[in-house]
Order: C-alpha cells, then sequence, then structure tokens
C-alpha cells in the first residue's frame, strides 16, 4: 500500500509502487475555498529510467496497458483515457475509487504518477 499526497503528484510528478494484480485506487478529494469539491485528474505514465529526480533518460516507455473496473463515486469509466503507455481519468467529488488490473507486473519506479487538483492517491 501507498499513499501519494497531492503535493508530491504536481509538476513533474512522483515515481510510483510496482503493480501486480488488482489494485485498487482511491482517491481521497479536497473542498476549495467555496467548499466545493474541484475536478482533478490523475495520470499514470510509463517510463523505464526514471531517477528518483524524475530525470527521464530514456524516450522508450514503459506499456501502461490492462484492465479498469470497480469505478465508484467521483470516478467514472467515461472519463477514463488510455494508450499503451498512460492512461488519465478525471476525478471529482470527494471520494473516487476504481481498479486498474495492469496486464504484466511494472516494477517500481517505472512509471510517474501526476496530478492536477488537491486530492491524494492510496494505491492498495
Amino acid at each position: 500500500m501507498a499513499t501519494y499526497i497531492s503535493s508530491s503528484m504536481h509538476g513533474s510528478g512522483s515515481l510510483g509502487e510496482a503493480l501486480s494484480g488488482t489494485k485498487t485506487f482511491t482517491i481521497t478529494n479536497f473542498t476549495n475555498s467555496l467548499g466545493q469539491y474541484p475536478v482533478g485528474y490523475l495520470v499514470l505514465q510509463g517510463n523505464p529510467s526514471t531517477n528518483s529526480n524524475l530525470q527521464q533518460y530514456s524516450s522508450t516507455k514503459v506499456p501502461m496497458s490492462g484492465s479498469f473496473g470497480g469505478f465508484a463515486d467521483g470516478a467514472e469509466e467515461i472519463n477514463l483515457v488510455v494508450n499503451e503507455y498512460e492512461w488519465g481519468i478525471s476525478i471529482s467529488e470527494n471520494r473516487a475509487e476504481f481498479t486498474f488490473t495492469p496486464a504484466s507486473p511494472i516494477s517500481a519506479n517505472k512509471y510517474i504518477i501526476k496530478a492536477t487538483g488537491n486530492f491524494n492517491l492510496t494505491i492498495t
């Protein structure tokens, strides 16, 4: 299990944990100054040679393909955008959840988690 706080996913993003088998992505969204839950975006982008400083040494990408399900609350399948090397989803409401099962295991630090919006992500 890993938790990524909002600020760590902004800008260059954060290196991700190993993914194999079905993983549940749980998003906790925070209210803005108007008391509303703003829309945010979560993106996972494969890259085989990214170091802890998020410097990318290769234009070759790691496949991020797989299957999705269990969409609940502020995560909807219609808002999912997928290609072979990255995927993204828009997030709304105070909480969102979905599952991702990679087509093949993805090693730790071989992809970047990026986000806009003020939410935390937990992967279990």
